[in-house]
C-alpha cells in the first residue's frame, strides 16, 4: 500500500477544490484496506475518497487521515450465467464494454457518469426519479470494511432506495459487489450507449469541472432562478448554463463560493415549502 504525505486533495475530485491531506492511504486489496482501517484505530477520525465526484471538499481544511480508494480491488470475475463479481475500483465504462461483449447488460444508461462501482453502489445510481432504473436492480449482495472487518449485506439489507443506500454517509467502505446481468444484444447496448452519450453532450455541461448533480431532489423553477442568479460569476462556481442542478467551476472557485450556493437553493426551497435533497457529499 502507498501512503502519501500532504496531498492536495482538489487533484483527486472532479469538482477540482479540496483541501489537504496530512496522510493519505492507497490501499488496493481488502487486506490492504483492514490493516489500513486497524492502524488508524476506529477512534482516529478517517474519510473515504473513491472516484472524485460528487464530493465537495473544504479547501480551507488539513484532513489528518484520507483513505483514497480508486485502486480498491480492480477488478471483474466472470462467475458464470450472467453473475460477476466486482471490485470497487472497476470503472462503470469498463464494467459495461465487458458485459456488453459477454451478451449482458442493462446499466448502458451508466456509461456517461465518472464514477467507480464502488461509489455507484453507494449512491445506487440510475437513469432517474422517472424511469424507475437502477444498479440495484441487478445487486445481489454488497461487501463491505466496517470497523477492519470484511462483512457481507444481502441486497434486501442494503436499503437501497432513489440514490442512497445504507452505506451513504457511512463509515461502511464498498470492496466489492455480486451482479446478475440481464441477457442483451450487444448491437442495441452499443446504441444505447450512443444515445446516452449525444444526450449527455446535449444537455449536459461535461466540459466544466463539475460534480454532476447537485440535489436529488429540487424544484425545477428555483433552479432556473438560482442558475440566471449565478451565471455571472465566470471565474468561479455558478449553477451550469445547460443543467440547472449541476454546479460548475471555471477554475478559480471555492469551496465558500459552492457552499453558499448549495444553501442558497437549499434556503429557497425551505420559504417557498418545496422539497429538496442534498445529494453531493459534503467534507465540511
Amino acid at each position: 500500500m502507498e501512503i502519501r504525505n500532504n496531498v492536495d486533495l482538489g487533484k483527486y475530485t472532479t469538482f477540482h477544490i479540496g483541501g489537504n491531506a496530512r496522510n493519505f492511504y492507497m490501499p488496493e486489496s481488502t487486506q490492504e484496506l483492514i490493516s489500513c482501517l486497524r492502524t488508524l484505530g476506529n477512534e482516529k477520525d478517517f474519510y473515504i475518497l473513491s472516484g472524485g465526484s460528487n464530493l465537495l471538499i473544504n479547501d480551507k481544511k488539513i484532513y489528518d487521515n484520507v483513505i483514497y480508494c480508486k485502486r480498491l480491488n480492480d477488478y471483474i470475475i466472470d462467475l458464470g450465467e450472467g453473475k460477476y463479481h466486482v471490485g470497487a475500483a472497476v470503472r462503470i465504462q469498463k464494467l459495461i464494454n465487458k458485459l456488453n461483449r459477454d451478451g449482458y447488460g442493462g446499466i448502458e444508461y451508466l456509461y456517461s457518469l465518472p464514477a467507480l462501482v464502488g461509489g455507484i453502489v453507494v449512491m445506487n445510481a440510475g437513469r432517474g426519479e422517472g424511469y424507475a432504473k437502477s444498479i440495484s436492480d441487478f445487486i445481489e449482495r454488497v461487501y463491505i470494511v466496517r470497523g477492519g472487518e470484511e462483512l457481507t449485506v444481502e441486497k434486501g439489507d442494503c436499503g437501497f432506495g432513489f440514490r442512497t443506500s445504507v452505506f451513504k454517509g457511512s463509515k461502511d467502505i464498498v470492496v466489492a459487489v455480486d451482479l446478475r446481468m440481464e441477457v442483451t444484444d450487444s448491437k442495441n447496448a452499443e446504441l444505447d450507449i450512443r444515445r446516452r452519450m449525444a444526450e449527455v453532450k446535449l444537455y449536459q455541461e461535461r466540459n466544466k469541472a463539475n460534480f454532476g448533480s447537485v440535489f436529488s431532489c429540487c424544484n425545477p423553477r428555483i433552479m432556473n432562478i438560482m442558475q440566471k442568479l449565478s451565471y455571472g460569476r465566470k471565474s468561479g462556481v455558478h449553477y451550469s448554463s445547460k443543467t440547472p442542478n449541476w454546479l460548475v467551476n471555471e477554475g478559480k472557485g471555492t469551496y465558500k463560493q459552492a457552499k453558499h450556493l448549495i444553501d442558497d437553493v437549499a434556503a429557497l426551497h425551505k420559504i417557498f415549502k418545496k422539497e429538496c435533497k442534498v445529494e453531493v457529499q459534503i467534507w465540511d
